[in-house]
């Protein structure tokens, strides 16, 4: 069905932003949006980048885009959506607010990946799985999708539905989730190369 080694991006915009105050994807960044920069990343490792979201929000940039068939519910939600729309074998999924994540990081998911017989490739750091930002086979498509129909909403609960390959790394700041205008602020000081 799918070409060995194949694969996809996805981008989760489909969050409320709601600490943030503003949509995270559309923060200004570099010299564009943060959802520019993750978009290059995802598209660097993966080959495509699909915004996932709410598809009217993003009209006037230049990615595709699909809607959130479990908006409200958060990331587990996204990545359903994305499982669903997906041609390839592999699919990386990523938020759009991690910025600190460096490609490298996404390309080692991916190769991890295409070696693996598992449903889902998942980064860990220590004992924290990262399930927001990993790599889904198709056939992880049935559990997760499960897992919804069974009133679960955590998406670490969620994984529990696959089977899982952990990836260790070692910098859990590259997974940082950027929710609040603080955080946003102090990551732009440390990171003022961008």
């Amino acid at each position: 069905m799918y070409a060995a080694g194949s694969s996809a991006g996805f981008i989760l915009t489909g969050g409320r932003s709601s600490r943030m105050g503003t949509d995270k994807a559309l923060l200004p960044f570099g010299d564009g949006l943060l959802v520019d920069y993750m978009a290059a990343q995802v598209t660097g490792a993966a080959g495509s980048a699909c915004l996932v979201g709410q598809p009217e929000r993003y009209v006037h940039l230049e990615y595709p885009a699909i809607a959130d068939l479990f908006p409200g519910i958060g990331p587990l939600g996204g990545i359903v959506t994305a499982l669903s729309a997906a041609r390839a074998e592999w699919n990386l999924i990523v938020p759009c607010d991690m910025p600190g994540l460096p490609k490298g990081a996404l390309d080692r998911i991916l190769e991890a990946a295409r070696g693996s017989t598992a449903d889902s490739v998942i980064p860990c750091v220590g004992s924290h799985l990262q399930p927001v930002c990993a790599a889904y086979r198709h056939s992880a498509l049935a559990g997760l999708h499960r897992a919804i129909e069974d009133g679960v909403r955590a998406l670490h609960k969620a994984v529990e539905y696959v089977q899982v390959q952990r990836l260790e790394f070692k910098h859990e700041n590259w997974f940082q989730n950027l929710n609040t205008r603080e955080e946003w602020s102090e990551f732009q000081v440390t990171h003022a190369r961008w």
